[in-house]
């Protein structure tokens, strides 16, 4: 649907709180020329729990349909989707390498490729380990999509969690 789209949370937040924006690479889109979008519907959150870090993925619905030149759908998975060897991930994260707290969020979109290890299907996760390689701290939600043989992405996840964080090698340089 052209008014649908995914959204994560992690706290109960009134949905007049959030503007969305497409089509923009930078942290405060706001800042730019982008057209804020506001959540007309969103399913109350009752499996919500904080302890887990679970619950937290909803779709919601936008005020207004999405013109195509803002933003483009991305492919959704045929049910038998075979997974690719290499994904894509992308977000704005936290880069623990910089040395002042303060200026640990990135302000531009990054990208990370990122190699399939396996599928937990009880648990419906997909397993990624890539030499020196992940998603950063507060990536958690963006999307992990794969190159269809058509040269489509596809989403194939969300994802969650980082082992080592951020690029930053493992102490064993795994």
């Amino acid at each position: 649907s052209p008014k649908a789209m995914l959204n994560v949370t992690y706290k109960k937040l009134p949905v007049e709180v959030f503007n969305v924006y497409f089509g923009s690479k930078y942290l405060h889109p706001e800042l730019s020329k982008q057209k804020a979008h506001k959540i007309s519907k969103a399913p109350q959150f009752a499996e919500y729990n904080p302890c887990l870090s679970s619950g937290d993925l909803a779709v919601v619905e936008l005020d207004k349909d999405i013109p195509a030149t803002e933003a483009t759908p991305i492919c959704m998975p045929e049910r038998n989707t075979t997974l690719a060897e290499k994904f894509t991930t992308i977000g704005y994260g936290m880069d623990p390498r910089r040395p002042n707290p303060d200026d640990r969020a990135l302000n531009w979109l990054q990208e990370v490729q990122v190699d399939f290890t396996h599928f937990m299907p009880d648990r419906k996760l997909i397993v990624t380990q890539t030499k020196g390689k992940s998603i950063c701290g507060g990536d958690s939600g963006g999307p992990l999509v794969q190159l269809s043989q058509q040269k489509k992405y596809t989403l194939v996840g969300i994802t969650v969690g980082m082992m080592p964080d951020c690029e930053v090698p493992l102490q064993n340089g795994q």
